[in-house]
């Protein structure tokens, strides 16, 4: 079907979504937040709609949702919701406020690359395999889940809502609607958030109150009623895992005002470093550490998560890759040429896509089968060479077409996100010689701060 969601803004734009995918309702729901006016248009799952050639033809990863905005077609949920956020100037994610901006992603993307992932798994037990599939839940996976819930709600209840009810700030942001979203997804499943996560609970508590949350999930709740029909799959909740557990050295703080990096080399810290090299800053303080330094009081006071990539400059500490990447082009070199003045709508939002497709999705699993079985010889798996034959390689392929690089004949950015990702694909062996995806990555590979940054080994 397709419904007209009315609000203060007028937007040709098409949202293909389904409200059992939390992918897809994250973004109604901030559309309803930010009174953006879209038309929604139901992706039959059940029916396979998602697989047909016209579908495939906007999101060729055959998954929810897709945005189409004129002749504009966008996937990956992220890389829309701040599409629609910068188009609109939504107060939820306010590109005029830096500092909050920043905190808003380090919250968001921290939901999306932990909790977001758990619940998909156990929304999958609980709820996928006896209703759908017809199976009995797993019971050790359900407790598995239940109890990394847990310790994760925890982890947002502490260091977060530091200033008020919500996440970040004193208003309602982007990180809310994430939470929002996938308690209302736990919630098919009877699951309840522990009431001694007393911030998380009052948060959900409010939202459940306010008229974009109810307008955004009536679909919900009405599907679930009528689930006698069948359901199919949705976009993957699925993001970054932990960075491997590596070792080097102790932690020591940063030297006078110069920004300093804790690192590994070969983990998504790369990808940071490389940025920073293209950007000239060549005098970066790089720390090396150990894994069982990441659990030190110390490095936990600038990273709760315990992870790599974390950045110190001056009295700030950052962690969330796609945040600091952010911080280096926004804040720290403001005049570069990673961001082309020539740039249209569409190359801005090409690169928002692969942006958040590299780190939420593909990086994450990547970098499962990359550190996931220990052995080198096992490190190849159907997954993965189907997860690259079927979706990655087509698409990066049909979009590099014959220009130099991801986003046109000049090297951007866009490059340095997708190119980490394809350091990991030509690590498991999945690049083919002779293709142009092939040549791609080796370009990239042959720039100077690809070689400064990157293992020789």
């Amino acid at each position: 079907y397709q419904r007209r969601v009315r609000g203060s803004q007028a937007m040709s734009v098409t949202l293909h979504w389904n409200p059992l995918s939390p992918n897809a309702r994250i973004v109604h729901y901030f559309t309803c937040a930010s009174k953006i006016e879209v038309t929604l248009k139901l992706v039959n799952l059940g029916a396979g709609d998602h697989k047909k050639p016209e579908y495939l033809a906007i999101n060729p990863t055959g998954q929810v949702p897709a945005l189409v905005d004129e002749d504009l077609n966008l996937f990956e949920s992220s890389s829309i919701l701040r599409y629609l956020a910068i188009k609109n100037k939504s107060s939820l994610y306010p590109v005029h406020n830096v500092q909050l901006l920043g905190l808003i992603d380090v919250a968001y993307q921290h939901i999306r690359s932990t909790l977001w992932e758990t619940h998909g798994n156990y929304f999958f037990q609980a709820f996928i395999n006896p209703f759908l599939y017809k199976q009995p839940p797993d019971e050790t996976k359900i407790k598995e889940y239940t109890e990394t819930l847990d310790k994760q709600f925890a982890f947002l209840n502490q260091h977060f809502f530091k200033r008020s009810k919500f996440v970040v700030g004193d208003h309602l942001s982007l990180a809310d609607i994430a939470v929002g979203t996938l308690i209302s997804q736990l919630s098919l499943c009877k699951y309840e958030v522990n009431s001694v996560h007393n911030k998380v609970v009052e948060l959900y508590k409010y939202l459940q109150t306010e008229t974009s949350f109810q307008q955004s999930h009536e679909p919900l709740w009405k599907l679930v009623q009528q689930f006698s029909q069948n359901s199919g799959s949705s976009e993957s909740g699925t993001s970054a895992k932990s960075e491997a557990k590596v070792e080097s050295k102790s932690i020591d703080k940063p030297v006078g005002n110069k920004i300093k990096l804790y690192h590994y080399p070969g983990t998504r810290s790369t990808r940071v470093l490389w940025l920073a090299y293209e950007l000239g800053l060549n005098d970066i303080q790089v720390e090396k550490v150990k894994w069982k330094d990441l659990q030190k009081p110390d490095f936990l006071s600038l990273n709760p998560n315990g992870l790599v990539p974390t950045m110190v400059d001056g009295r700030q500490a950052l962690f969330e890759g796609g945040a600091i990447c952010d911080y280096l082009l926004e804040q720290v070199v403001t005049k570069h040429n990673l961001y082309p003045e020539s740039w249209t709508k569409d190359n801005w939002a090409r690169h928002k896509l692969y942006k958040y497709w590299c780190i939420v999705t593909l990086d994450g699993r990547l970098v499962s089968k990359l550190f996931g079985s220990g052995k080198v010889g096992n490190m190849i798996n159907k997954t993965a060479k189907k997860l690259w034959q079927s979706t990655i390689y087509p698409t990066l392929s049909k979009d590099l077409g014959t220009n130099l690089y991801i986003n046109g004949d000049e090297f951007t950015a866009t490059d340095v996100f997708v190119g980490y990702t394809l350091f990991l694909a030509f690590i498991l062996g999945l690049l083919q010689k002779g293709t142009a995806v092939y040549d791609y990555y080796f370009r990239l590979a042959n720039r100077p701060a690809f070689q400064q940054a990157f293992p020789k080994e």
